[in-house]
């Protein structure tokens, strides 16, 4: 090979070198302009959102339970923001987005109408703090059953203070359970309606602040905002007169009823001024409902003269209102109950009561047969003198006729005795035999007499020794 010939060679070997080396420079150009700046961090994804329904969402419950998830491909997903709409936005819950660490929840949905359109929107939202811009939805035709409510009829009022319970009845197809409230008011509050979540209420005076013809309306309120259609009653609310309420609690099935309600009530007339006082028929005017009714009627008044003559039943408003008469005396009251039947076998008040208010401390028994072998019953007989405890300013009395249903009671400490029937009235009998004591120097006073004090008129003044314990009470002072 001549030397012409090498030189030639090896220039086109530098050449095609200097075009390879050429050609692997460019490609690392190009190659190093398209590759990723490890120092620089790819864009952040958004996170995707899903919802999950249990069953048919064709037409639901007003109550459904929703599940959601999220999934983020680049971080992790720390909460969720959710919010419902409605066709009628009025009438929509969490129309703003509210945010949750949990991924599902019960939901209530307003259905005042019985038929909505609720729409649920939930979207995820990630670590970075960005959310699901497209959100997921799901869309629930929501159907609702409307409720009812029924007011108890026999507890309706006829005549009442002004304070009165009222019960009813509330219904829902939806279950009755799903009732939320009930909305009451009287004639002219209708723009101050009173919400309660039981099936009773009582207004008191501070609600029943006028007097007369007053009606009283009651609407079912469910969970859906479903309201009921309206039941009401009309009643008659008697004003509350002067300082002393006389209850009279003797059945006109007692003979002597009348005879009776003359001897309080004309009693009452002479020592009250101007007969300035109230009067409350338990018979024609029906009885107490309830004990909070007791409660509000009672402190309106300063003295409670409540007499039940021969009525051999419990009471059912010294039964109902036994709570209510203890909370007027420890707020200071005074009462004068008189009758048979108030305490012991068959009696209207507690033990408890008794001992803590009337100052009984326990019930003389005796053997009637051996069916009744410890009765507390006691019988008074025609022409029996019942002594009177002369230091209290009493005298003695004597009975007309015979009079079953009394109660010989054994005095507490604090008690004074009133009357009382001596050794021998009964057969071996050795000791008194109380049947009235007085409580006094307490936050209340209080006078009770276990027989039927009007019926032993044989010295001709149970009304004057009556008298005297009703002025001990303060009534007409």
């Amino acid at each position: 090979m001549s030397m012409k010939q090498t030189l030639l060679g090896t220039s086109l070997r530098i050449r095609l070198l200097s075009l390879f080396v050429l050609a692997g420079l460019t490609v690392c150009v190009l190659l190093a302009g398209c590759s990723k700046d490890p120092g620089k961090p790819l864009p952040n994804s958004p996170p995707e959102t899903s919802v999950f329904v249990k069953g048919t969402v064709d037409t639901v419950s007003y109550a459904v339970k929703l599940y959601w998830w999220g999934q983020d491909i680049d971080g992790e997903v720390i909460g969720f923001y959710y919010r419902w709409t409605c066709e009628d936005s009025a009438a929509s819950p969490d129309t703003n987005w509210v945010f949750t660490t949990t991924k599902h929840r019960d939901f209530i949905l307003p259905a005042p109408d019985g038929f909505a359109l609720q729409t649920f929107w939930v979207k995820a939202i990630d670590n970075a703090g960005e959310e699901d811009p497209t959100p997921a939805r799901q869309d629930f035709p929501i159907r609702n059953s409307m409720p009812s409510v029924a007011l108890n009829e026999s507890t309706l009022p006829d005549t009442t203070l002004p304070a009165v319970t009222f019960l009813w009845t509330g219904t829902d197809p939806d279950g009755n359970n799903s009732i939320a409230y009930y909305m009451m008011w009287v004639d002219g509050k209708e723009d101050n309606p009173i919400i309660v979540v039981n099936q009773d209420t009582t207004l008191g005076p501070d609600y029943l602040d006028s007097y007369g013809d007053r009606t009283f309306y009651i609407r079912a309120i469910d969970e859906a905002q479903g309201a009921s259609g309206t039941d009401s009653h009309t009643w008659y609310v008697l004003a509350p007169i002067g300082d002393v309420l006389l209850v009279d609690d003797v059945p006109a099935s007692v003979p002597g009823a009348g005879a009776a309600d003359a001897f309080y009530r004309s009693l009452v007339d002479s020592l009250v001024p101007g007969g300035q006082y109230t009067i409350f028929d338990v018979g024609s005017q029906g009885s107490f409902r309830s004990a909070s009714e007791v409660s509000l009627i009672l402190p309106l008044f300063q003295q409670v003269v409540w007499y039940g003559d021969t009525r051999s039943t419990p009471s059912a408003a010294l039964v109902t209102g036994q709570t209510g008469i203890g909370e007027f005396l420890d707020g200071g009251g005074s009462i004068f109950l008189e009758g048979v039947a108030l305490v012991g076998d068959e009696g209207s008040f507690s033990p408890g009561f008794a001992e803590n208010y009337l100052g009984i401390d326990s019930l003389r028994t005796r053997y009637i047969s051996p069916n009744d072998p410890s009765s507390t019953n006691f019988d008074l007989y025609n022409a029996m003198v019942i002594r009177a405890n002369e230091a209290v300013g009493l005298d003695s009395i004597r009975v007309v006729g015979i009079y079953s249903g009394c109660e010989v009671m054994y005095p507490s400490a604090e008690a004074q005795t009133l009357f009382y029937l001596p050794p021998g009235s009964y057969s071996g009998q050795t000791e008194n035999y109380y049947l009235g004591v007085l409580m006094q120097d307490r936050p209340y006073s209080s006078v009770c007499l276990t027989f039927p004090v009007r019926r032993c008129d044989g010295f001709a003044n149970a009304r004057q020794e009556v008298a005297k314990l009703m002025t001990i009470l303060g009534v007409g002072q």
